[in-house]
């Protein structure tokens, strides 16, 4: 089974946790959102 986490609202917080996510090497697939798909792509 594939896990799958959703992250509602990456602004400060949600973009820490899913850097965080990414960084520590989560095999799962991260979904974020952000009302402005700009700043999403800092991720």
């Amino acid at each position: 089974m594939d896990d799958t986490l959703a992250i509602i609202g990456a602004g400060s917080i949600g973009g820490a946790i899913a850097k965080g996510l990414m960084k520590s090497g989560y095999k799962g697939r991260i979904i974020a959102t952000r009302r402005s798909i700009e700043k999403l792509k800092e991720l």
